[in-house]
C-alpha cells in the first residue's frame, strides 16, 4: 500500500503549511488526491492487503454498518483513509460529523445533493422542514467530491455497479456537531444519544417489532403508550420502526398519532408523508434488488432519486450519451410495467408518465 503512504505524506504535508486549519482539510485532501500522479490504487488492493499485512492500523466502524466492508488503511492522529467496498446501494440521506473528500475508485454512484429548510425544532435532535433535491449527478472513477460537515453536504449515494469501491480522506472537526439524517419530505434526526439511553431506544424497537410479528393484541396500546412517555425524536424513530405493521390499517395508524402527538398538526402530518415516502422507497429497492438486468437495477436507482421526467432523463443521457434518453427511458418503462406478476402493476403506479 504504498501508494496510500505517498498519497498520505502529502495530505500531511500540504496541511502541516495551512498549520493544520481544519477548514483547510478538504481542499488539502482534494489535491493530495490530485497529485497521486494517477499512480494505480486497484479496486482490490486493499482487500488484498487486510489479508497479507501482519498488522493493520486500527479499524473503524468493525460492524460493517457503513460499506461492505470498510477497510481502515491509514491512521493517524489528524486524518483516516479508508476504502470502503459496496455491494448494494444505500438510500440514506445524511451529513457528516467530519470534513474531507470522497472518491470512486472502482465502479459508479448516484450522487444526490440536498438542501433542508429548517422551520421548527423539537429538541435537539429532532427537526421538520423542508427536504428539496439540488442536484443529482453520476460518479465514475476517479471523481473527487468535497464533504463539508453538517448541512453543508446534506447527500445520499447509490452504488450503481457491484462492486462500487470507494476511498475517503477524513478528519475529525474539533467543534461539537450533532450527525443528522434526513428522512423526505422534511424530517431531519440526530440519534447522538449516550449509550445506555441508545441501547434502550434500540431494544425498545426490537421488543415492538417482535409483538408486531406476532400480531399480539396488546401491540397498539403499547406503542401508543410508549409514545407518550418518550422524547420526539425516539418517538419518530419508533413509529418509523413499526409502520409497516399497519400495513392495511393506516386508519389504525393515524389515529394513534394524532392521539401521542395531540396538538402537534405539524409532526403528524410529517410523519404520515415520511412513512408514505419510505414505502415508496422500499417498492423501488425490493424491484431493483430483484432484477438481474443493469439497466433496470440503474432507472429503478434514478426513480429513488429523482421524481421528474427532466430530471430522470438527464440521469440517463449521462449514463448512456450515445442514444436518446427519451426513446431509452420510454422502453425501459414499458418493460417495468409489462413485468412479471404483482409485482409490476406494484410499481407501475410509482413510474412517471
Amino acid at each position: 500500500m504504498e501508494s496510500i503512504q505517498r498519497l498520505a505524506d502529502r495530505i500531511d504535508r500540504r496541511w502541516r503549511e495551512r498549520r493544520y486549519e481544519i477548514a483547510a482539510f478538504a481542499e488539502v485532501a482534494e489535491l493530495g488526491l490530485a497529485e497521486t500522479d494517477r499512480e494505480p490504487l486497484g479496486a482490490f488492493d486493499a482487500a488484498q492487503w487486510v489479508l497479507s499485512a501482519s498488522i493493520l492500523p486500527p479499524q473503524t466502524d468493525l460492524p460493517a454498518a457503513f460499506g461492505h466492508p470498510p477497510v481502515t488503511v491509514y491512521k493517524s492522529d489528524r486524518f483516516t483513509i479508508e476504502v470502503i467496498y459496496w455491494l448494494s446501494g444505500s438510500t440514506a440521506i445524511h451529513e457528516h460529523a467530519f470534513t474531507g473528500v470522497f472518491s470512486v475508485l472502482a465502479g459508479s454512484s448516484l450522487h444526490a445533493h440536498y438542501t433542508f429548510r429548517r422551520s421548527e425544532d423539537r429538541g435537539d435532535r429532532l427537526r421538520i422542514g423542508a427536504l428539496e433535491l439540488a442536484e443529482a449527478e453520476l460518479l465514475a472513477p476517479g471523481d473527487v467530491r468535497r464533504i463539508e460537515p453538517g448541512e453543508e453536504l446534506i447527500h445520499s449515494l447509490l452504488h450503481l455497479d457491484q462492486p462500487t469501491v470507494s476511498l475517503i480522506v477524513r478528519a475529525p472537526v474539533p467543534w461539537s456537531v450533532p450527525q443528522f439524517y434526513y428522512l423526505p419530505p422534511g424530517l431531519a434526526l440526530a440519534p447522538n444519544v449516550p449509550p445506555h439511553l441508545r441501547e434502550q431506544q434500540v431494544r425498545r424497537v426490537q421488543v415492538l417489532g417482535f409483538l408486531a410479528r406476532i400480531e399480539h393484541a396488546g401491540f397498539d396500546g403499547s406503542l401508543e403508550d410508549l409514545l407518550g412517555r418518550v422524547e420526539a425524536d425516539e418517538a419518530v424513530e419508533l413509529v418509523l420502526a413499526t409502520s409497516s405493521s399497519f400495513r392495511g390499517r393506516a386508519s389504525d395508524l393515524n389515529a394513534i398519532l394524532r392521539r401521542a402527538f395531540a396538538g402537534d398538526d405539524a409532526l403528524v402530518r410529517q410523519l404520515v408523508a415520511t412513512i408514505r415516502h419510505e414505502r415508496r422507497t422500499s417498492r423501488l429497492v425490493r424491484a431493483r434488488d430483484a432484477t438481474d438486468d443493469p439497466e433496470l437495477r440503474f432507472l429503478l436507482s434514478v426513480l429513488i432519486v429523482a421524481h421528474t421526467r427532466g430530471r430522470i432523463e438527464a440521469l440517463v443521457a449521462a449514463r448512456y450519451p450515445d442514444v436518446s434518453a427519451e426513446s431509452w427511458l420510454d422502453e425501459r418503462l414499458a418493460r417495468l410495467r409489462a413485468g412479471p406478476g404483482d409485482g409490476a402493476a406494484s410499481i407501475a403506479e410509482l413510474l412517471p408518465s
